[in-house]
């Protein structure tokens, strides 16, 4: 007999078992307020105490200025982030209060919606009808297969400051456009793990910073090659995942660069460069006792390319008209000092055609 109950009661254990396991919709436990102030890469976001770990809210990153697509499919019941790997904006009225540690803010339900950070599943809780998950849990770098270059698998780390009481989530930022923006006259294209620069860009200086060639879908380090490689051969910088650069040690990066700028051409040579551009032929020129503005027409085009000369050395580009056709009327103003206007039209303005008016200050050129 004692055997028969002894069999029945553990049964009866492991019914209860399984009858207590949390079906959709079930209380699995509370929400806390917390005296813990949360950021994501500086930017404060609401933050909240579940089981004594920070969570934040997916819905609340529905706001582009932290940085994340976010995504929901009902259908699917999935909910989705994806980094854009770059700083989140910044914007006004961001102070977050400290809230009250332990007051209970609401329950915690069982959910069968799958969420994914980056194509990568994680724990999300659901607190009536929003999402909320665990800093901790997607910052953890122990174990991660980036473990050595600082990152979780999500491509985030936190920072726990026990004194201040704060936690701040990091996720990968690329730079590589800071880079651009303080090396002028340079283009960079990344192939793989590998981040080109070469100098000079004949067409146009504000051409994409960064052409990116081929991606990487997972975190690995980048190397920088300068011209043909004699300045920096495979040279480490940082990291590179998907179409996104960061660099290290950005001064020592611009260093490497600038030192492999070389000198301008003379007036007469970058002159005779411009004009013996294979496809295009002279149209006109204009000097004066600083500069020389050439108009140069490309093969089959109605209107011209602009190019600037300075008498102390190095062309600058303009402006390129080629691509517009004989319904468009493009003036040439005169050079008059270091200053020089053209129109266009008709400019599709926000109350119909208008008359687009650019005027070029040659002083503030970028000359190659």
């Amino acid at each position: 007999m004692k055997k028969i109950c002894s069999v029945f009661l553990m049964l009866m254990m492991i019914c209860g078992v399984v009858g207590v396991s949390a079906a959709n919709g079930d209380v699995i436990g509370q929400i806390y307020s917390t005296d813990i102030l949360a950021y994501i890469n500086g930017k404060p976001v609401p933050s909240y105490n579940i089981g004594g770990r920070t969570v934040i809210i997916a819905e609340d990153l529905e706001d582009s200025s932290y940085g994340f697509a976010f995504g929901y499919n009902d259908a699917e019941r999935l909910l989705t982030l994806d980094m854009y790997c770059t700083m989140p904006w910044p914007t006004e009225g961001e102070e977050i209060r400290r809230g009250i540690p332990g007051q209970v803010l609401g329950q915690v339900y069982e959910t069968d919606i799958r969420f994914l950070l980056n194509g990568m599943e994680i724990k999300g809780y659901n607190i009536g009808g929003r999402t909320a998950f665990c800093i901790e849990d997607i910052g953890e770098i122990s174990g991660s297969p980036y473990e050595e270059y600082g990152y979780s698998p999500y491509l985030c780390n936190y920072v726990w400051d026990e004194t201040n009481r704060t936690i701040e989530l990091r996720t990968f930022v690329g730079n590589v456009f800071e880079l651009a923006k303080e090396t002028p006259g340079f283009t960079y294209s990344l192939s793989g793990d590998q981040l080109k620069v070469d100098y000079g860009s004949l067409m146009s200086p504000w051409s994409p910073a960064l052409e990116v060639k081929s991606t990487q879908n997972e975190l690995t380090p980048v190397y920088l090659t300068v011209g043909d490689g004699t300045a920096a051969d495979k040279m480490p910088v940082g990291l590179c995942y998907q179409e996104h650069v960061y660099i290290a040690d950005m001064e020592a990066v611009k260093a490497v660069v600038n030192d492999a700028r070389p000198e301008l051409m003379s007036h007469d040579a970058a002159v005779q460069y411009l004009t013996g551009l294979a496809g295009y032929t002279e149209d006109r020129r204009m000097e004066n006792g600083e500069y020389t503005v050439l108009l140069l027409r490309k093969q089959g085009a109605v209107h011209p390319t602009l190019y600037a000369v300075s008498k102390n050395g190095g062309y600058a580009f303009l402006q390129d008209f080629s691509e517009y056709g004989a319904e468009y009327t493009v003036t040439i103003g005169s050079l008059e000092g270091n200053k020089f206007q053209i129109t266009l039209y008709p400019f599709a303005g926000p109350h119909g055609a208008t008359t687009l008016v650019t005027e070029f200050d040659l002083e503030q050129c970028l000359y190659l």
